[in-house]
């Protein structure tokens, strides 16, 4: 029953009893009356002296994990609260904290909030509204409580042994023997010399000893800069079919921009992780860029740069690769990491290999999704001497095992 209809009942109970002069009726007012000052008065306090805390574990999660909170309501008046109910404004998808309690004077309530994080993104936790009110339901009465916390989720980490890291062994689109000519801490070898070899890199003593030309062999340095840059111009994206029945860290895998994205992530990992230095080309219309580090920092860099950016523009590769050209040299790496199947850009990759820079490309095959076959790009990029790796869909998997 709400205040407005308790009025006017006691405002046609009072009109009835004076009309007929029924003492009853005065009996029923007055405690209608008695009932309304105190249902008022109960839910003036019934929110005062209310507290919230809120705990999250972790609050930088990958897509894929679980984010738990704890959620504390406290009840510092020694009047109890028979309901209040608690509403949970945040912006995580799927996440749903809504309860409903009931304190006793001075005590309180704990529970487990769990959320599949599905969607990379920074995001609030909260703020609370409280909502609560006297026994029968006659008034009712909410606050806003500002207990908010940030989220970040970063992309999912996905598999990617498949992918070979590119450093100073690799000579364009084949794997080139373990030795390299190109200049690292340690001389392993000499060897004949061949058409091409540099003059700087002639083991002359060698060459006295056995008459004729030798050609000294470095050790691959492994923890050469490594640069990674991802297509995120709007123009070579695609949607893919939605799939239910897979796991929470592959639903969110629904365009090649995710993918892109977890892939990148998921290389920059594995290299700083080998205590290499890594660096980040965004390519959209704003282009962004990450100097190479290996630091600690530059991992929570890249993480955080990597969960909030979205795809823009249409940039081209050739662009891109033409802006950072300056960046990239023998004694670096770089990976590309696209889903477009147009091969315009090959040509600045191979002016890349020419200059010894060794180049990988990551194709993201859409299986079937895309409106164009990747095998003429990657067929282009081999010739180029590109190292070159396919990476399906989930989709894609999917249908290639149906066939």
């Amino acid at each position: 029953m709400g205040w407005q209809r308790t009025i006017a009942l006691i405002g046609m109970m009072l009109v009835a009893a004076v009309m007929w002069d029924l003492p009853v009726l005065d009996r029923i007012i007055v405690a209608l009356v008695v009932l309304f000052i105190i249902c008022w008065y109960w839910n003036k306090t019934a929110l005062a002296g209310l507290g919230i805390e809120r705990t999250v574990l972790m609050d930088r999660v990958n897509v894929g994990d679980t984010m738990v909170e704890e959620i504390t309501v406290t009840n510092f008046s020694r009047l109890p609260k028979l309901w209040v109910e608690l509403s949970d404004h945040s912006t995580l998808p799927g996440h749903n904290a809504h309860s409903v309690v009931s304190l006793r004077g001075r005590g309180r309530s704990s529970w487990n909030v769990q959320t599949a994080a599905e969607r990379r993104g920074r995001y609030r936790l909260g703020p609370i509204l409280a909502s609560a009110g006297d026994p029968v339901g006659m008034f009712t009465s909410d606050v806003t409580l500002p207990v908010s916390h940030e989220i970040l989720v970063f992309p999912a980490r996905i598999d990617v042994s498949g992918i070979s890291l590119p450093t100073a062994q690799l000579s364009g689109g084949r794997v080139a023997p373990r030795n390299t000519l190109m200049t690292t801490a340690s001389v392993s070898s000499v060897r004949d010399y061949a058409p091409g070899d540099p003059m700087n890199r002639i083991a002359w003593s060698a060459t006295a000893r056995r008459g004729q030309l030798m050609v000294k062999e470095f050790e691959p340095d492994p923890t050469a800069d490594l640069w990674i840059l991802l297509d995120l111009n709007d123009d070579g994206q695609f949607d893919l079919q939605q799939r239910q029945d897979l796991p929470p860290e592959y639903r969110h895998l629904n365009t090649t921009v995710e993918y892109i994205i977890s892939i990148g992530a998921s290389l920059a990992n594995v290299a700083l992780a080998q205590g290499r230095r890594v660096g980040v080309i965004l390519n959209r219309e704003e282009p962004i860029r990450l100097e190479p580090d290996n630091s600690e920092r530059q991992s929570f860099r890249i993480a955080e740069t990597l969960a909030v950016v979205t795809s823009s523009g249409s940039r081209s590769l050739t662009e891109s690769l033409a802006a950072d050209a300056r960046k990239f040299s023998r004694t670096s790496g770089l990976v590309v990491i696209t889903a477009d199947p147009r091969s315009d850009w090959v040509a600045a990759g191979a002016a890349l290999v020419e200059r010894l820079v060794p180049v990988t490309a990551v194709i993201v095959d859409a299986g079937g999704d895309g409106p164009d076959d990747i095998d003429p790009l990657m067929t282009r990029l081999a010739r180029a001497r590109v190292n070159v790796h396919r990476y399906p869909t989930i989709t894609g998997m999917i249908k290639r095992e149906k066939q």
